[in-house]
This record gives structure tokens, C-alpha cells and sequence, in this order.
């Protein structure tokens, strides 16, 4: 396991295991049981487009794979933390849904080529350093049905200045590590450009929590069909 990877592990399985089972009573922090909003709106693009097979990267305690399986689709979560994947099957089970979890790393899916209709990552991405991010793209793009929708969830420079863990109020260094956790607040050019060249980016939005200070992107993408696919049309 990588430097990198075994430093978020441990500060995930760290803080998923002081929640002793538990939930945020914040419904905007990540650890509460309650989906963001966004969500549902996710839910109903791809039930239009009659998507069936989902996966949460990140899942964490799996709130929004409960969503999507209460919403009909054949859902799946994977998380680097394991204390995170036992209170997603907890939540799962209080639920009355079935979900397929796993402890896996996001740079290395163990799922086959095409197997998802639709990828959610609520806050995963945002954490992973620079040197990682082709690897993150190649990973989901492979796992992801050609024409199938990407959701993205991540840090926004536009953020408050004022959150200390974050940039100490300096905009001219968009990323902190403390301990081995590492945040990266993205700008929205940044987003363009990695994703722009293996995924159709169909709209990006800024979400705000409430009157919390920070902000995060929304972005929807679509899977690109790469030119080999096509040459038979052609034909």
C-alpha cells in the first residue's frame, strides 16, 4: 500500500471508529445518515435514462447507496476504511436493503470493465494527492458503462478563507496536509481539465452547506464513447 493511501486509512479508520456506531447529528457532515440534497436530483437523471447498476466510491457509512438501492437500482460502496464499511452494513441492514460492500482503494477498483451504469463519489477525490489523480480517472472510466453518468462531489476554491485546516486563509496554495490527511480545494479548471478528455462534463454547479463556510462542486459528467466504439457505425 502506498504512503499516501496507508496515511487516509488510518485517519479514516481512525475517525470512523470514534463515532462508535454512530451518526453526526449535522445532516451536512458526511457522517450523518441523511443524504446531501443533490442526490435525489442524481437519482432522477438516471432513472430517466433507465440506468439499473450503481457503485459509491468513498461510500463511507453508505448513505447514499441506501438512497439509490430504496430507489431501484443494484447498488454497490466501496471504502478504503473498514470501520467505515461496518457501519455501512449496519445502516444497510436498519434499512431493510441489500448493498454489495467492500474494503477496496478507488485506484484500484476490484470490479470488471463496464459493470456500472452510474459512479458516485461524494468526497473521496478531494482527497487524493495530484500524483493520483490519471490513476483515479483510468479507474472509474474502466468501471463505468460507455454513455453511463459520473457524479462528483469536491472541495470548491470558493470557499470561505476563514476555515483554518484547509489554506490558513491563503488562496495562493489550494491544498493542506495535517497528520497525512491530505485536502485538496479544487478550481473548477482544474476539473475541466482532468475530466474533459474522457467524460462529457454536462454541468458544474457550486452547493453550499447551509450557512457553513464551505463549498463544494457538482458535477455531472457522462462516460465518453471512445472512437473504436463508433467505427462499425460507420462502416
Amino acid at each position: 500500500m502506498k504512503k499516501a493511501t496507508y496515511c487516509e486509512k488510518k485517519f479514516y479508520e481512525k475517525f470512523w471508529k470514534n463515532l462508535k456506531g454512530g451518526y453526526s447529528g449535522d445532516e451536512w457532515h458526511f457522517s450523518s445518515k441523511k443524504a446531501y440534497p443533490v442526490v435525489d436530483q442524481f437519482i432522477s437523471c438516471a432513472q430517466k435514462e433507465k440506468k439499473k447498476i450503481f457503485l459509491d466510491i468513498g461510500c463511507g457509512n453508505g448513505r447514499h447507496a441506501v438512497l439509490f438501492s430504496k430507489s431501484g437500482f443494484k447498488s454497490f460502496g466501496i471504502d478504503l476504511s473498514q470501520e467505515a464499511i461496518v457501519l455501512a452494513k449496519k445502516l444497510a441492514a436498519s434499512e431493510n436493503v441489500k448493498i454489495n460492500y467492500t474494503v477496496g482503494d478507488v485506484l484500484h477498483l476490484p470490479y470488471r470493465n463496464d459493470q456500472f451504469d452510474v459512479v458516485l463519489d461524494s468526497g473521496c477525490f478531494h482527497h487524493l494527492r495530484k500524483y493520483q489523480w490519471s490513476e483515479y480517472v483510468k479507474n472509474v472510466k474502466n468501471v463505468l458503462k460507455k454513455n453511463g453518468l459520473f457524479f462528483l462531489i469536491c472541495f470548491s476554491i470558493h470557499s470561505d478563507g476563514n476555515i483554518p485546516r484547509f489554506w490558513n486563509g491563503d488562496h495562493k496554495r489550494n491544498w493542506t496536509k495535517k497528520k497525512g490527511h491530505y485536502n485538496h480545494i479544487f478550481k473548477k479548471q482544474e476539473i475541466e481539465k482532468l475530466f474533459n478528455k474522457d467524460f462529457d462534463i454536462l454541468k458544474i454547479r457550486e452547493m453550499t452547506k447551509g450557512d457553513f463556510p464551505l463549498r463544494f462542486w457538482v458535477v455531472w459528467m457522462r462516460n465518453k464513447k471512445i472512437i473504436k466504439d463508433l467505427i462499425p457505425l460507420l462502416l
